[in-house]
């Protein structure tokens, strides 16, 4: 009974204390910092990057923004332990089209722990009447979460590329669906940016590639050419690969699993739609209900400790006078 009744007060424990202190719900956006709240010794962490911005037409559409990575891990913690973590935010979407307001700069780059690239830019050639190519979608950025020497990186998807004339960009890769153990995984890693059209020529712009950690960050996508027939479409920027780094002092339970997460934004469609940001990513932590082997046990107040010998008391009492009766 005893044994039984600790138990349950260690696994009931982290959760009093994580819904006493709000520490049980989505993290503010867009970078912070957090404190383990008292009998907390796990956390279930989520982390999702952004999604690639859509790109920009020009008489095609232009492409699809890639999807984020969702990474899920169980990580030991320490009450009072010091979490950071940071979100990765959308890739924007290119420009329309129009060059009247003068030089461009590409869809918006995703700001991120490993921030995405930006679209492919366009030059504005044909400045008498506003014209132009599409210009690519900016690349989702990284989230983060750092506990301790414990990493956990999720990478942003790449911003689809600008349409040209008589060419359609092409889509954003989405973030790989493969997680990497690596050392590397502390260094973050910006997206690339997408490619600018060729100076005096027009074609859309490629997109940005999704933020990452050093050496797993998103390509840029190439421009686009002008023409049906002997031009070329514009590349979508690369997705941004997901990590993890696992200390001694925060291990982590199991290797981390990954899935799609938030997605790209739409490529315009001429006469249809314009294009769209992606959406943002985001970090959660849920208390785990069983506390890891490296965590500490619960001590048992003086109360308790006053019942269970009370308990060990009237256990004796009884066995001897059942002796006596025998």
């Amino acid at each position: 009974m005893d044994q039984q009744f600790f138990g349950l007060k260690q696994k009931l424990a982290p959760v009093w204390a994580a819904l006493a202190l709000g520490f049980c719900c989505a993290a503010p956006a867009w970078a912070a910092t957090g404190t383990v709240p008292p009998g907390v010794y796990s956390l279930v962490v989520t982390l999702s990057g952004g999604g690639g911005g859509g790109g920009a037409r020009d008489n095609a559409a232009g492409g699809t923004g890639g999807a984020g990575a969702a990474v899920t891990a169980t990580v030991a913690v320490t009450p009072g332990q010091t979490i950071t973590y940071i979100e990765g935010q959308a890739g924007g979407a290119g420009v329309e089209r129009t060059c009247l307001s003068g030089a461009t700069t590409g869809g918006a780059a995703g700001a991120g722990d490993g921030a995405g690239g930006q679209g492919g830019k366009i030059s504005c050639p044909n400045t008498l009447t506003g014209y132009s190519s599409g210009e690519g979608g900016g690349g989702g950025g990284a989230s983060s979460v750092t506990i301790g020497g414990t990493v956990l990186r999720a990478g942003g998807g790449g911003g689809g590329g600008g349409a040209s004339n008589g060419q359609p960009g092409n889509a954003g890769s989405d973030a790989p669906l493969g997680i990497t153990s690596t050392a590397a995984c502390q260094t973050a890693g910006a997206g690339q940016a997408g490619q600018g059209d060729v100076a005096g020529t027009d074609g859309g712009g490629g997109g940005g590639g999704g933020g990452s950690y050093a050496g797993g960050a998103g390509a840029g996508g190439i421009n686009g050419i002008d023409g049906a027939a002997a031009g070329r479409q514009s590349g979508g920027g690369g997705g941004g690969a997901s990590c993890y780094y696992a200390s001694a002092a925060n291990p982590i339970a199991a290797a981390p699993t990954i899935a799609a997460g938030p997605g790209g934004g739409v490529g315009a469609i001429p006469g249809v739609r314009s294009p769209a940001g992606g959406s943002p990513g985001g970090v959660t932590f849920t208390p785990a209900l069983i506390l890891p082997t490296s965590a500490a046990a619960a001590v048992p107040t003086l109360g308790e400790y006053a019942l269970a010998a009370l308990g060990l008391l009237l256990a004796a009492t009884a066995f001897f006078t059942l002796r006596r009766k025998v």
